[in-house]
């Protein structure tokens, strides 16, 4: 295998278990449920939301369904992240508004 495939593999992985968790917790979120069905049905009528790679975005920023497992697993691993430093609830909490709804 190429350096880069070997590479393209390990990013895929974690994004795909990602997209599968927050499939999951969409299933249990009504409301979230609702917007995915009005983005389908006219999606020239949404206000900013579409669905890309099977996540719904909100202004290209994904929409996190409402879960307390999936919401503190953003949190613990944006904070933990060596970019994130572990730069406290305020910093994190400003890094993940700037990837996710």
């Amino acid at each position: 295998m190429k350096p880069q495939e070997t590479e393209l593999n390990a990013i895929s992985t974690p994004i795909s278990e990602f997209v599968e968790s927050v499939k999951v917790a969409a299933s249990r979120d009504n409301t979230y449920q609702a917007l995915w069905t009005r983005v389908l049905t006219d999606p020239t009528n949404t206000n900013h939301f579409s669905i890309r790679r099977d996540l719904l975005l909100y202004k290209h920023i994904v929409v996190v369904p409402e879960d307390a497992y999936l919401r503190r697993a953003i949190f613990e691993k944006t904070h933990a992240t060596p970019m994130g430093g572990h730069s406290g609830h305020k910093g994190t909490i400003s890094r993940i508004a700037r990837s996710f709804y």
